[in-house]
């Protein structure tokens, strides 16, 4: 599995991570737009960094750390507002029956209660950085100062930027410190590929998820620059896909079939990720064209469907059977993530989700009621 450290000035929590969620970059609002203007160092200042706003498990979380999250999440919601938000008791739209001041709480918190119940977790499981952990945070901590300050900046010059960000260097090496115990932890629970993940399991996710497999022949009616073809080529193009399909529908061998299918993709395809999928797409709703998901949900296994036309051009659609190893995503880096690592990446997410909601806090003073939507206004 592929290591990433991770900082986020917008939240980015731990459950989505193995997703791909995770990224080396901060963000940067100060070049996004009237939205980045708000001004919070009066916000800063309502309370002394070190003053203690609750524990998690017995670790003291201070207003400095959870002050930076706070900011994130103001940023962040202004941005995806468009604009600054005046109103935070107004409905947020993101949870139901929550106002932006609800909402940002509750998202703060759970940011802060994940870092330190896996970072707890690693230390009860005895699980430390490996050498390859500690060369990721020596090249994720360069990259961000090239980034950031440039080619030739320097840690002092970075270490002022995160106070930009309001947050602390010690703070910035303990989020990607954890970010890579959460993965290995991933590792030892789950395995690297998430191959402890059993196949009735896999199955299980995949139905409980609706993941379906299909493959398929794509007569595009797009040039190369993806420019729309004529008349003429685009008829051809659809009478070249149903007779692909009339072929493979009139195949009753199972075996024959699925062959024959494999050699006219060979020979016919325009599919630019046919070589990343080689054996077809294994998906869920939202993740295809709609035609394409209608069309690969009405058939039966090894079914062929006739030629489905969408904007990229006319699909001959082969249904498979699900397995643990149908490839689900490939990264830019060509990693390729199955049907069982998502699987596993579901029962891990779960598995934290019971050790955060295990965790022991305790709000300090007045903190827990403290008013944000009030806080913002000052």
């Amino acid at each position: 599995m592929k290591k990433i450290a991770a900082i986020a000035a917008a939240l980015c929590l731990l459950a989505g991570c193995l997703s791909g969620c995770g990224s080396t970059e901060i963000r940067s609002y100060s070049k996004e737009g009237d939205a980045s203007a708000r001004d919070m160092s009066s916000v800063y200042k309502a309370y002394d960094p070190k003053t203690v706003v609750l524990t998690v498990n017995g670790d003291k979380i201070t207003w400095q750390e959870y002050f930076y999250w706070l900011n994130s999440m103001v940023l962040s919601l202004d941005q995806e507002n468009k604009t600054q938000i005046e109103d935070w008791t107004a409905a947020s739209g993101k949870e139901e029956g929550k106002s932006y001041a609800q909402y940002a709480a509750e998202q703060i918190k759970q940011a802060i209660l994940q870092y330190h119940v896996v970072n707890a977790k690693a230390a009860e499981m005895k699980i430390t950085l490996t050498d390859a952990d500690q060369e990721s945070l020596k090249s994720t901590l360069q990259t961000n100062i090239t980034n950031y300050c440039g080619s030739s900046g320097t840690e002092d010059q970075f270490n002022t930027y995160l106070g930009t960000l309001y947050m602390t260097r010690d703070y910035y090496d303990y989020i990607n410190r954890v970010m890579l115990l959460y993965y290995d932890i991933f590792d030892s629970v789950m395995g690297a590929n998430g191959e402890k993940c059993s196949d009735d399991e896999t199955m299980i996710f995949a139905q409980d998820n609706s993941y379906i497999t299909a493959d398929h022949i794509l007569f595009s009616t797009e040039d190369s620059s993806g420019n729309a073809l004529s008349d003429d080529e685009i008829a051809q193009k659809k009478a070249d896909a149903q007779k692909a399909a009339d072929e493979l529908q009139g195949i009753t061998d199972q075996a024959a079939r699925l062959k024959r299918f494999k050699e006219l993709k060979a020979k016919y395809t325009e599919d630019t990720g046919a070589t990343s999928y080689p054996d077809g797409y294994c998906f869920t709703k939202g993740q295809v064209v709609d035609e394409f998901q209608t069309a690969a949900d009405a058939l039966s296994e090894y079914e062929v469907s006739d030629p489905v036309k969408s904007d990229y051009g006319y699909h001959v659609i082969l249904r498979l059977p699900n397995t643990p190893e149908n490839i689900v995503s490939v990264g830019s880096d060509g990693t390729t993530r199955t049907l069982r690592y998502y699987a596993a990446v579901d029962r891990f997410n779960t598995l934290v989700g019971t050790w955060i909601e295990a965790a022991d806090v305790q709000w300090q003073g007045d903190f827990a009621k403290l008013d944000i939507a009030a806080l913002l206004k000052k």
